[in-house]
């Protein structure tokens, strides 16, 4: 069984296949998979990937926005369906109006 998170609400499903449509909030296509990491200390670095560990990176598709998380890009969308280019997102940085956020 596979955990999922709803990216609009939070809403967590317990399912094999991911979700298309949030039970809670009724937005589409908006569930990313929960990865499991499995973390270490160690003396050089407060907080480790174990040896083998994954590394979580996560992709946007170019042709409809969707994003997931993963170790590599996926040959087709699980959204759209379509064969299209799916992107690095790692840095994303939402789009915001930061002009409008009161500065102190």
């Amino acid at each position: 069984m596979v955990e999922w998170i709803c990216t609009s609400c939070g809403h967590i499903v317990q399912a094999e296949e991911m979700p298309t449509v949030c039970e809670e909030c009724g937005e589409e296509h908006t569930y990313e998979r929960v990865e499991k990491l499995d973390w270490r200390e160690s003396c050089d670095d407060e907080f480790s990937p174990k040896e083998g560990g994954k590394m979580d990176i996560r992709w946007r598709c170019a042709n409809c926005g969707y994003t997931y998380r993963g170790e590599a890009p996926l040959d087709t969308c699980p959204s759209c369906g379509g064969i299209c280019t799916i992107v690095n997102d790692t840095d994303y940085t939402p789009d915001r109006d930061f002009d409008s956020v009161q500065k102190y």
